[in-house]
């Protein structure tokens, strides 16, 4: 099995102070998933914790919006 090339995602915030912008982060294969990690900053901006669903939404060619569902 070819491993797959890594990917990087770029996340741009505009609402939060002092970051360092834009957050960028590497993804990577765990078992047979694509894994892509929050910074837990953000995670705790967004109230998002361990088993909270994550919509993706395609906006275009090699872009997405991520949106946490309620619960």
């Amino acid at each position: 099995m070819k491993k797959p090339k890594h990917i990087y995602i770029q996340l741009y915030i505009t609402s939060l102070g002092g970051w360092e912008l834009p957050l960028t982060r590497k993804a990577r294969v765990v078992g047979s998933s694509l894994v892509l990690t929050i910074p837990s900053q953000l995670a705790k901006a967004y109230n998002i914790n361990d088993g909270d669903e994550i919509e993706i939404i395609p906006v275009g060619i090699g872009e997405f919006r991520m949106k946490k569902l309620k619960k």
